[in-house]
């Protein structure tokens, strides 16, 4: 993939080698469900993965390639579900460049709405939304992957059992000048009702803080937990305190305090901290800068 190098491939010679790209994961997870008596296609089409860079409001729109493939399986009731195996297998840096195994569950269970915010298949027919919507090219290249425009951890996220299309706000860079009112509510919540942290993710959930580096050295205003009722979280920000062009609004997890690990740990628990010997360490959730 790095050389560019790639040779095709079959469902055999994937399990032969151990090694493919899109296409080989695709046509593996296929002949693998149709042995289980599903039905099941591979889908090619253009995507939002590595490389990709977000399309400016003024930018021309780009004619459509397709440079990626993932799978739609008919599952329960005869509905059809969107897949992507190769991404759910792991991802890829452009820092070395590296390629990083990481199982993401959320790319075999996210709705097909969510999985069409970064995947545009070559038929419309393949889109597959719940709403019955056929998306446009424009549209969707215009769109920001994962239905938001905040910066998000791709491992904390769906490791927590959060929807990446529901961080508010959607705006990023945020423009404080274009906030209506004093104040701008920051949002997000669980992939769905149902979703148990305890029975289906890894426990009770994190604290959740939000950090505006333009109040770093406010002690009361730099690491900020957030409200949380019912599998979503919630606070709202004054607008002055996001500060000017460049600063930046960053979502965090306590994930160890004291020396010990944090979950389950409440707002009231973390206010209470008091003088020096108490330590904090943090997994990056979701960031936005400030325009």
């Amino acid at each position: 993939f790095f050389g560019n190098n790639v040779q095709s491939s079959t469902p055999s010679s994937t399990l032969a080698s151990g090694l493919a790209v899109c296409e080989g994961y695709a046509g593996l997870f296929s002949a693998l469900a149709l042995k289980a008596g599903l039905q099941c296609e591979v889908i090619g089409g253009a995507s939002k993965g590595f490389g990709h860079s977000q399309l400016g409001p003024n930018a021309p729109l780009p004619g459509f390639k397709s440079t990626h493939a993932w799978n739609a399986c008919k599952i329960d009731g005869g509905v059809w579900k969107l897949i992507d195996p190769c991404w759910g297998a792991g991802n890829v840096e452009e820092a070395g460049p590296k390629y990083n195994k990481h199982f993401s569950p959320n790319r075999f269970t996210q709705s097909n709405m969510e999985f069409g915010t970064d995947h545009f298949p070559s038929e419309d027919s393949k889109q597959f939304r719940e709403d019955g919507r056929v998306l446009g090219w424009e549209e969707y290249v215009r769109g920001q992957p994962n239905g938001t425009g905040a910066g998000l951890c791709s491992n904390t996220v769906p490791e927590e059992g959060l929807s990446a299309s529901s961080f508010l706000p959607r705006a990023n860079p945020i423009i404080p000048s274009s906030t209506p009112g004093p104040t701008i509510r920051f949002l997000f919540q669980n992939i769905c009702p149902h979703w148990d942290p305890v029975r289906n993710g890894p426990g009770v959930p994190y604290l959740y803080h939000l950090c505006c580096s333009a109040t770093k050295d406010d002690k009361h205003k730099s690491h900020r937990p957030m409200n949380h009722q019912d599998g979503v979280w919630w606070l709202d920000v004054l607008v002055r305190d996001l500060g000017g062009a460049g600063e930046t609004v960053r979502i965090h997890a306590l994930s160890e305090f004291k020396g010990k690990g944090a979950r389950g740990l409440s707002a009231e628990e973390w206010n209470g901290r008091h003088g020096k010997g108490w330590s904090a360490n943090w997994k990056s959730v979701a960031n936005w800068t400030v325009g």
